[in-house]
């Protein structure tokens, strides 16, 4: 693992070095962190200070996701970490872009990754079959893989349909996913609901500084307030993953504090 750490280290070197050589620009110092848990494969973020602005950038990544090696650790490492990188980029210099924009998409393209918000099951396929663990053949005949907790619902008779691909309901027979069928797919993955793993579904990530004892609703809208000028519409997702992450909040918690601060910021 500490090969591939350091193969992250040196990409990031080099992801920097594109950016300030093709935009003129000086990056600020970037804390790259290995302590992310989870779905996401890689995340960036800074904190907000409402004296000086953005600081203190930070990108952080799953060494789990790491581990799987294959496919998915080659999409980290040529993808992901561009990916994030531009984000950084576009954090610090928000004229290059915000959240997914074509403006990022740009940034992250000359950073060597490929523009994409997030990646397809055959381009990580160990990532996707440990996150979706169970494969289901639909009534159509299409291979579909889903989540514990959508294997659970399924299995208590809940139905689900997947526009261009059929149905599942519990008498649909499944198995457990192996990368091999993702990563070849044997009929088409339908565009209208593709089997994707998101590397950053919750990114860019900005974090407010508060003053110590502010309480956890007001440290919210503090970071909401800002969320909304930098990401728009997709503020309650970001600020949601915010709380989890930072104030140690359960989503279902997290969800409850946003939806009740939303209006009033």
């Amino acid at each position: 693992m500490q090969a591939k750490i350091q193969a992250v280290k040196d990409k990031i070197a080099q992801c920097i070095k594109l950016a300030e050589t093709n935009f003129g620009i000086t990056m600020p110092q970037v804390q790259v962190r290995f302590d992310l848990k989870g779905r996401v494969a890689g995340m960036a973020g800074y904190q907000y200070s409402f004296k000086t602005g953005p600081c203190n950038f930070y990108v952080r990544f799953n060494v789990t996701h790491m581990s799987l090696g294959g496919q998915s650790w080659e999409h980290i490492l040529n993808d992901t970490v561009s990916h994030e990188l531009a984000h950084t980029v576009c954090q610090a210099f928000p004229k290059y872009g915000r959240a997914h924009d074509a403006g990022w998409k740009n940034v992250c393209r000359i950073l060597g990754g490929n523009g994409n918000r997030c990646y397809k099951a055959e381009e990580a396929p160990e990532a996707v079959a440990v996150q979706r663990p169970y494969a289901y053949t639909t009534s159509t005949g299409h291979l579909v893989a889903v989540s514990p907790i959508i294997h659970s619902k399924i299995q208590s008779g809940r139905a689900y349909t997947y526009r261009g691909k059929g149905s599942i309901t519990k008498a649909q027979p499944f198995t457990r996913t192996q990368a091999s069928m993702l990563a070849a797919p044997t009929k088409p993955i339908a565009p209208t609901a593709p089997i994707v793993f998101n590397t950053t579904p919750v990114a860019p990530a900005v974090r407010t500084v508060a003053p110590v004892g502010v309480s956890k609703a007001d440290a919210i809208r503090a970071y909401l307030a800002q969320a909304k000028k930098d990401v728009g519409s997709e503020a309650m997702e970001r600020t949601i993953a915010w709380a989890v992450n930072e104030l140690g909040m359960t989503r279902t918690l997290a969800r409850t504090y946003v939806k009740n601060n939303w209006s009033k910021v």
